[in-house]
């Protein structure tokens, strides 16, 4: 604490981060004075019924309730405060100050119901990190860690389905770099296994976060840790982010490039505020991973306005043609309580459900919830259903790998990537072995949309991994499907290739295969000319597993950087 008045009459006497049961947290406290809370959509419904639980144990205890999930608009925050009589204070906006003026101003007996912060000019204040706060949390050894800390703050970027930009403003503001590279050792030092830089555009300044990322793969080097590292990147992503990008991949530190465009819809993008980097530039970027092997992945956000059916295949479409082979995640759009579009939603007619098992917690037993968009102005629900099964396909089968090589050969002999999933998509409707899963999707998916009913949402990922427990069958299927579209010359070595692409659960070590020809480093676009002589390639999976449990989780968490899709080594040359 930098200010003295509070540092003699306050003592912090703990950190709440786990999701344990209400009333054994209650137990745990010791007659609290004040107790805050930091509230976002993945522990609001928690935080405040552990708040009202807290306040009906200790009537006198000061409840404070702060973060992005604070209503900001003046008629949802009346309502929001009166749904939960138990808040004492909210402070609003950026925390440091605010905080600590609340604290002197319940010393004096004149604390306010709401502080309101301004935006911080200096952000040269102490660092929890290496001031000790955390000391004791990390002593105890049961728990991996994931500390998140930030570089800069601020987005220039007015997205209208983010609340991001509202919370922090426009200007990019910097925290000292001594203490950022402090930071990074901390964690070095003390074996945390996971670094989240909670910066919203990171690359953004090419020389400083090139420093920033070389320092932290050295503390790696010296100490092993962080383990993980991941971060939001710049969002016009760059040639300076995908060399900082390709530096994480080689030292197995990247988690994933983000080159997002939300919507490839001009309507759309103009609708919420989200002007693309220039599609040759976006291109190149992808064309550039793909070469380099740089993990990578696109956001792609269902829902938004004005998109329909017909743009947002044909996103996914002009997406393959530009050369996006890696990650692509789904959102379905939502409202989020600070966002323009959830402030705003009625000017384009839309209608929203709750989800609530977005979070789901079986110790508590108090799950979180979702706003979800499910129909607007130029898309019905029963279209957003058709939309989701449209994007079920092409990132299950395309980005997830398993057809990626068919795909990828098929339009080097002139197909349109919407000729070839067009294709995929008629036989899989028709194939048995699919059908089933297809039907499961289909009713969780049109449960939600069509019913608002939660449950099953996200069951979406359940059948990727299938993909994975049936790979044989899986890659017999496939394989069928190619060659009743190609019967060329080629056709068998292609399937060859695209199955040892596809990392099997039961092979834990590297597959070599000895090929008479370039054929896979053309489609990879490792080079350019298709030339006959043999060569001989290295498949290995991008992380180890111990258990088939394991690698069915990393099918989804480690997704991003690529997992489930072996890394090709060209090693002709090698002795």
């Amino acid at each position: 604490m930098t200010n003295p008045t509070v540092a003699s009459n306050y003592r912090l006497a703990g950190l709440g981060m786990l999701r344990d049961p209400i009333d054994a947290t209650v137990d745990s406290l010791d007659n609290p004075a004040v107790c805050g809370f930091s509230t976002y959509v993945w522990n609001e419904r928690y935080n405040l019924q552990l708040a009202r639980a807290i306040k009906q144990r200790w009537p006198d205890c000061l409840i404070v309730l702060g973060g992005p999930n604070v209503p900001n608009q003046e008629q949802a925050y009346r309502q929001w405060r009166a749904a939960a009589p138990w808040i004492d204070v909210t402070i609003r906006y950026e925390g440091e100050q605010a905080f600590q003026q609340m604290l002197l101003d319940h010393l004096s007996g004149t604390v306010k119901k709401d502080y309101v912060a301004t935006r911080l000019e200096d952000l040269d204040y102490p660092s929890p990190y290496l001031t000790g706060v955390f000391d004791d949390v990390i002593k105890d050894k049961s728990h991996q860690y994931a500390m998140t800390f930030e570089t800069n703050r601020g987005c220039p970027f007015a997205c209208t389905f983010c609340d991001w930009g509202s919370l922090t403003y426009s200007k990019i503001k910097k925290f000292p770099l001594d203490r950022v590279l402090a930071e990074i050792a901390w964690a070095g030092e003390n074996q945390i296994e996971f670094l989240l830089i909670g910066d919203a555009n990171f690359g953004v300044f090419p020389d400083r976060d090139r420093e920033i990322i070389n320092h932290l793969i050295s503390v790696k080097q010296q100490s092993g840790y962080p383990e993980q590292f991941n971060t939001n990147w710049y969002k016009n992503s760059n040639q300076v982010v995908l060399d900082i990008a390709e530096l994480l991949t080689q030292h197995g530190l990247n988690r994933g490039l983000t080159l997002s465009v939300q919507s490839m819809n001009d309507d759309t993008l103009t609708a919420i505020k989200r002007k693309n980097m220039r599609i040759n530039d976006l291109s190149s970027l992808f064309h550039d991973c793909n070469r380099r092997q740089i993990p990578f992945y696109t956001e792609l956000i269902l829902g938004l306005p004005l998109e329909t059916v017909d743009s947002w295949r044909q996103g996914h479409y002009e997406l393959l043609e530009m050369g996006q082979h890696g990650c692509v995640f789904v959102f379905p759009a939502e409202l989020l309580r600070n966002s323009e579009l959830g402030i705003k939603h009625q000017d384009y007619e839309i209608q929203s459900a709750a989800i609530e098992d977005y979070w789901q917690c079986k110790v508590t037993g108090i799950d979180e919830c979702q706003n979800i968009v499910v129909s607007h102005s130029t898309m019905t629900a029963a279209e957003h259903v058709t939309a989701t099964m449209f994007s079920w396909m092409i990132v299950s089968f395309h980005h997830h790998g398993w057809t990626e090589i068919y795909a990828r050969y098929l339009h080097s002999q002139g197909w349109s990537y919407q000729k070839i999933y067009e294709s995929l998509e008629q036989w899989l409707a028709n194939d048995e072995f699919f059908q089933e899963q297809i039907n499961s999707i289909r009713s969780d998916v049109e449960a939600f949309y069509l019913r608002q009913q939660s449950t099953g949402y996200y069951s979406i990922w359940s059948t990727v991994q299938t993909l994975f427990q049936d790979h044989q069958q899986s890659c017999q299927r496939l394989a069928q499907w190619f060659l009743a579209v190609y019967t060329g010359v080629l056709a068998w070595q292609v399937i060859e290739l695209q199955q040892a692409w596809i990392t099997n659960p039961n092979i834990k070590s590297k597959l070599v295969l000895a090929q008479p020809n370039n054929l896979l480093s053309v489609i990879l676009e490792l080079e350019s000319e298709f030339a006959a002589g043999r060569r001989t390639y290295e498949f290995r999976p991008t992380s180890q597993w111990t258990t088939l449990e394991e690698f069915m989780a990393f099918v989804v968490l480690r997704r991003k950087e690529g997992f489930g899709k072996n890394r090709v080594i060209d090693v002709t040359n090698c002795a």
